[in-house]
């Protein structure tokens, strides 16, 4: 097997951004149910309510929460939502 190529790696290719734009992972390394819970909290909505929308329990949500976080190199709802318009992953109105 060629070692350069490696099928099994999710790795994306990077675009080239200036150091200041580079908010870590791309957003096609989040999930389905990452980006669903990432759209509802940019809509301003608690927990509780992502939970009730997405048809999910709490403690998922929180999960999700984790993961979104790790992925965007964030440590805050803020934040997240932030980088999520910075990408284009939500809307910025």
């Amino acid at each position: 097997m060629d070692a350069s190529i490696d099928v099994q790696t999710r790795v994306p290719a990077r675009e080239t951004r200036p150091p200041s734009l580079d908010f870590g992972a791309g957003p096609d390394e989040l999930t389905g149910g990452e980006l669903r819970v990432l759209r509802l909290l940019a809509g301003g909505a608690s927990n509780r309510e992502i939970a009730s929308c997405a048809e999910i329990s709490e403690n998922t949500v929180k999960f999700h929460l984790k993961n979104v976080y790790g992925k965007l190199g964030v440590s805050s709802r803020a934040a997240a939502v932030f980088a999520a318009v910075q990408r284009g992953l939500v809307g910025g109105d």
